[in-house]
């Protein structure tokens, strides 16, 4: 599996980053980072709780 943020789309709202903080946070500019592309089977809820939960559906997740 794994994590990308589409750009274009993010808000950097910042919603993500406290669902999955050990996955997802914002950089000194304020723009979301994906810190593990790869999430562990541990991370899997949290991410796609974080995915699902993007107001402008900016997460993605694709198998690898």
């Amino acid at each position: 599996m794994k994590v990308s943020v589409n750009r274009e789309a993010c808000r950097d709202t910042a919603l993500c980053t406290g669902l999955a903080p050990e996955v997802f946070e914002l950089n000194e500019q304020g723009q979301l980072v994906v810190l593990v592309e790869t999430p562990s089977p541990d991370q899997l809820d949290d991410v796609l709780q974080a995915v699902h939960s993007c107001p402008l559906q900016a997460l993605s997740v694709t198998d690898d």
